[in-house]
C-alpha cells in the first residue's frame, strides 16, 4: 500500500530554520498547522503538530484506527509517510502499520484541490527508506492519473 506522498509547494518555509526547531533541518511546522484543521474540517480527531529530529508530526484518529502523520522536508520536496499507530504488543508481534485506505485517499483529496501544492507522486516506504510502488495517488484512489 502507498503511504507516503511528495509533493512540491513554495506555501512552506523550507529554507530558514526557526529557533523552536530541534535541528536546522525540522520543516514542516507550517505544513502541519495548514493541514489539521483540513483534516479535521472532515471528520478527523488530530492531535498536534509535534516535532521530532526529523520534522513535524500530526496523530489523526477515525473510526478506523490512529495514525502518524509524519512531514518533512528532503531537501528537494516535501514528504508525508502515514503509518498505524501501533501498541507496543502489536509493534513485537510485527502487526502492519499501514494507514487506512481511508486516509490516504482523504490526504490525497486535501493535497490534489490545494492550488498551491503540487503532488509529485505517491509511493510505498518501508522501514528502511526503501520505496516502490510509485504512481500519482495512493493505491486504490479512483483516478485515470493513477497508474
Amino acid at each position: 500500500m502507498r503511504n507516503t506522498v511528495r509533493f512540491q509547494s513554495a506555501a512552506f518555509n523550507s529554507t530558514e530554520p526557526r529557533p523552536h526547531f530541534i535541528n536546522p533541518c525540522c520543516f514542516g511546522d507550517d505544513v502541519a498547522e495548514w493541514l489539521k484543521p483540513r483534516l479535521q474540517q472532515i471528520g478527523y480527531d488530530v492531535q498536534g503538530p509535534d516535532q521530532e529530529d526529523w520534522g513535524w508530526y500530526l496523530v489523526c484518529r477515525n473510526a478506523h484506527g490512529s495514525y502518524y502523520v509524519n512531514i518533512g522536508h528532503t531537501g528537494d520536496e516535501w514528504q508525508i509517510i502515514l503509518e498505524r499507530q501501533r501498541s507496543f504488543g502489536e509493534w513485537l508481534l510485527r502487526k502492519s502499520n499501514a494507514p487506512a485506505p481511508e486516509l490516504t485517499r482523504d490526504l490525497h483529496a486535501v493535497l490534489s484541490e490545494a492550488p498551491e501544492i503540487d503532488v509529485t507522486e505517491w509511493l510505498s516506504m518501508d522501514s528502511r527508506g526503501s520505496d516502490s510502488d510509485i504512481a500519482q495517488a495512493p493505491s486504490g484512489y479512483s483516478s485515470s492519473a493513477d497508474s
